[in-house]
Protein backbone atom coordinates (compact mmCIF):
# COMPACT_ATOMS: atom_id res chain seq x y z
CA UNK A 1 0.00 0.00 0.00
CA UNK A 2 1.94 3.07 -0.83
CA UNK A 3 1.49 6.10 1.75
CA UNK A 4 0.13 9.28 0.34
CA UNK A 5 2.55 12.39 2.26
CA UNK A 6 1.71 15.99 2.55
CA UNK A 7 5.00 17.75 2.07
CA UNK A 8 5.15 20.88 4.34
CA UNK A 9 7.98 23.51 4.31
CA UNK A 10 8.89 24.94 7.26
CA UNK A 11 11.68 27.30 8.59
CA UNK A 12 13.83 25.72 10.90
CA UNK A 13 14.83 28.44 12.99
CA UNK A 14 11.20 29.71 13.58
CA UNK A 15 9.04 26.98 12.68
CA UNK A 16 7.00 29.47 9.96
CA UNK A 17 5.51 27.08 7.38
CA UNK A 18 6.20 27.64 3.75
CA UNK A 19 4.36 26.14 0.48
CA UNK A 20 7.27 25.80 -1.49
CA UNK A 21 11.47 24.90 -0.56
CA UNK A 22 11.83 28.58 -2.85
CA UNK A 23 9.87 30.58 -0.19
CA UNK A 24 11.34 28.91 2.77
CA UNK A 25 14.70 29.50 1.54
CA UNK A 26 14.10 33.84 1.08
CA UNK A 27 12.51 33.61 4.30
CA UNK A 28 15.50 31.95 5.64
CA UNK A 29 17.66 34.42 3.79
CA UNK A 30 15.71 37.75 4.58
CA UNK A 31 14.82 37.02 8.12
CA UNK A 32 17.01 35.00 10.10
CA UNK A 33 20.56 35.74 7.43
CA UNK A 34 21.43 32.20 6.41
CA UNK A 35 22.47 30.92 2.91
CA UNK A 36 20.53 27.40 2.06
CA UNK A 37 21.12 26.34 -1.11
CA UNK A 38 17.99 25.49 -3.38
CA UNK A 39 17.85 21.77 -5.39
CA UNK A 40 19.29 21.73 -8.92
CA UNK A 41 16.32 23.39 -10.97
CA UNK A 42 14.31 20.61 -13.42
CA UNK A 43 15.42 17.97 -10.85
CA UNK A 44 12.40 16.00 -9.41
CA UNK A 45 11.95 14.44 -6.29
CA UNK A 46 13.09 10.25 -6.46
CA UNK A 47 10.68 7.86 -7.04
CA UNK A 48 9.72 5.50 -3.70
CA UNK A 49 8.13 2.15 -3.74
CA UNK A 50 5.84 3.17 -0.68
CA UNK A 51 5.26 6.76 -0.44
CA UNK A 52 3.33 9.29 -2.75
CA UNK A 53 4.38 12.63 -1.98
CA UNK A 54 2.28 16.15 -2.27
CA UNK A 55 2.24 19.45 -1.62
CA UNK A 56 -1.21 20.47 -0.97
CA UNK A 57 -2.71 21.47 2.22
CA UNK A 58 -6.13 20.43 1.18
CA UNK A 59 -6.94 16.80 -0.43
CA UNK A 60 -6.51 13.13 0.57
CA UNK A 61 -3.54 12.17 2.35
CA UNK A 62 -2.01 9.88 5.05
CA UNK A 63 0.71 11.57 6.96
CA UNK A 64 2.16 14.98 7.01
CA UNK A 65 6.03 15.72 6.77
CA UNK A 66 8.52 18.40 7.06
CA UNK A 67 10.63 18.17 4.15
CA UNK A 68 13.81 20.01 3.40
CA UNK A 69 14.44 22.73 1.19
CA UNK A 70 18.03 21.95 -0.16
CA UNK A 71 17.58 17.77 -0.81
CA UNK A 72 15.20 15.15 -0.01
CA UNK A 73 14.77 14.87 3.18
CA UNK A 74 11.94 14.62 4.87
CA UNK A 75 10.77 13.37 8.32
CA UNK A 76 7.64 13.52 10.65
CA UNK A 77 6.88 16.83 11.98
CA UNK A 78 9.41 17.54 14.32
CA UNK A 79 10.85 20.31 13.65
CA UNK A 80 14.03 19.56 15.49
CA UNK A 81 15.10 17.10 13.64
CA UNK A 82 14.84 19.16 10.68
CA UNK A 83 17.03 21.94 12.13
CA UNK A 84 19.64 18.90 12.96
CA UNK A 85 19.36 17.75 9.51
CA UNK A 86 19.69 21.19 8.49
CA UNK A 87 23.04 21.97 10.66
CA UNK A 88 24.26 18.42 10.07
CA UNK A 89 23.63 17.64 6.16
CA UNK A 90 24.04 21.42 5.10
CA UNK A 91 25.40 23.79 7.61
CA UNK A 92 24.05 27.21 6.50
CA UNK A 93 26.50 29.77 6.43
CA UNK A 94 25.58 33.85 8.05
CA UNK A 95 25.69 36.49 5.89
CA UNK A 96 28.53 38.46 7.63
CA UNK A 97 26.98 41.33 9.31
CA UNK A 98 23.38 40.63 8.58
CA UNK A 99 21.07 43.21 9.86
CA UNK A 100 17.77 42.15 11.31
CA UNK A 101 14.82 43.94 10.47
CA UNK A 102 12.29 45.00 13.01
CA UNK A 103 9.16 47.14 12.20
CA UNK A 104 7.23 49.56 14.31
CA UNK A 105 3.80 50.97 13.55
CA UNK A 106 4.87 53.65 11.24
CA UNK A 107 9.04 53.51 10.45
CA UNK A 108 10.97 50.75 9.69
CA UNK A 109 14.34 50.30 11.89
CA UNK A 110 17.01 47.78 11.55
CA UNK A 111 19.21 46.68 14.19
CA UNK A 112 22.10 44.05 14.51
CA UNK A 113 20.83 40.84 16.16
CA UNK A 114 23.13 37.78 17.87
CA UNK A 115 22.02 34.31 16.89
CA UNK A 116 20.53 33.44 20.30
CA UNK A 117 18.51 36.39 19.99
CA UNK A 118 16.80 35.34 16.79
CA UNK A 119 14.20 33.45 18.04
CA UNK A 120 12.55 35.87 20.46
CA UNK A 121 13.19 38.23 17.98
CA UNK A 122 11.00 36.84 15.27
CA UNK A 123 8.11 36.23 17.93
CA UNK A 124 8.22 39.64 18.40
CA UNK A 125 7.80 40.54 15.15
CA UNK A 126 5.03 38.18 14.35
CA UNK A 127 2.95 39.54 17.42
CA UNK A 128 3.41 43.49 15.67
CA UNK A 129 1.51 41.69 12.76
CA UNK A 130 -1.45 44.36 12.12
CA UNK A 131 -4.92 43.24 11.94
CA UNK A 132 -4.64 44.68 7.98
CA UNK A 133 -1.71 42.30 7.35
CA UNK A 134 -3.50 39.45 9.36
CA UNK A 135 -6.83 39.69 6.66
CA UNK A 136 -4.45 39.82 3.72
CA UNK A 137 -2.59 36.47 5.19
CA UNK A 138 -5.82 34.79 5.30
CA UNK A 139 -7.32 36.19 1.86
CA UNK A 140 -3.81 34.59 0.43
CA UNK A 141 -4.49 31.23 2.95
CA UNK A 142 -8.07 31.06 1.16
CA UNK A 143 -7.06 32.03 -2.79
CA UNK A 144 -4.44 29.12 -2.15
CA UNK A 145 -6.68 26.42 -0.98
CA UNK A 146 -9.05 27.39 -3.65
CA UNK A 147 -6.22 26.65 -6.05
CA UNK A 148 -5.42 23.42 -4.44
CA UNK A 149 -8.94 22.42 -4.10
CA UNK A 150 -9.35 23.11 -8.21
CA UNK A 151 -5.99 21.72 -8.67
CA UNK A 152 -7.17 18.30 -7.05
CA UNK A 153 -10.19 18.44 -8.94
CA UNK A 154 -8.35 18.86 -12.22
CA UNK A 155 -6.37 15.76 -11.70
CA UNK A 156 -9.86 13.75 -10.94
CA UNK A 157 -11.47 14.93 -14.39
CA UNK A 158 -7.92 14.32 -15.90
CA UNK A 159 -7.88 10.51 -14.22
CA UNK A 160 -11.32 10.24 -15.23
CA UNK A 161 -11.12 11.10 -18.88
CA UNK A 162 -7.77 9.15 -20.24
Amino acid sequence: MIIIINLSYPCYICAAEFGSAKEVIGHIYHVHGYVLELRPVGEHRPLERKYSFEKRFLGEWDVQHFACPSCWYHCATDIEMLMEHVMETHDPPRIEGFVHPVSDDEDEKYELVESSEEENASKNQQAEKSDNEEVVESRQELGNNIVTALEKLNDTFKKLFS
